[in-house]
């Protein structure tokens, strides 16, 4: 059975900020109450040489034998490496997700190099965090840059 949120709504500005939503369907027995915090880049400054960097994350609860998979779209850029906010003009700024805290692996599908996340059953609510980086050395306009990603729950 696939469960699939709606969408996650990034958004950021030359301050660039990512916010995450999700919600929820019922089915039984399913993974439940998926909530999504977000990714909070905080203001780019594009003559820093260091990489801008966040977390979020996604939270549910997969009762019983359930065995969940998450998925992250690739969003408006179509690729999962380097993904891209874009601006009401032509800018274009270059993010990505992962899976692991030193951002080697890129949290996608399981398609163009990227990796699922293999979710965990529980009593109590699980969560996997999402890290998420801006890369550096970017030349754009102060303003607002937006993408959405759908979540996929997979179980």
């Amino acid at each position: 059975m696939t469960r699939r949120s709606p969408h996650w709504y990034l958004r950021g500005w030359a301050v660039a900020a990512v916010i995450v939503a999700a919600g929820a369907t019922r089915a039984a027995p399913s993974c439940r109450n998926v909530t999504t915090t977000s990714v909070a880049f905080g203001t780019y400054n594009p003559v820093n040489g260091a990489p801008t960097d966040s977390t979020g994350s996604v939270s549910y609860f997969c009762p019983g034998a359930l065995s969940p998979v998450i998925s992250i779209s690739a969003g408006s850029s179509g690729s999962f490496s380097p993904r891209h906010m874009t601006s009401t003009t032509t800018d274009v700024l270059t993010y990505n997700l992962y899976l692991d805290a030193a951002r080697t692996t890129v949290w996608g599908d399981g398609t163009g190099g990227s990796a699922t996340v293999n979710g965990t059953v529980a009593t109590n609510p699980a969560t996997n965090t999402i890290y998420g980086r801006i890369f550096p050395g970017q030349s754009i306009a102060a303003g607002s840059y937006s993408d959405t990603l759908t979540v996929t729950i997979n179980f």
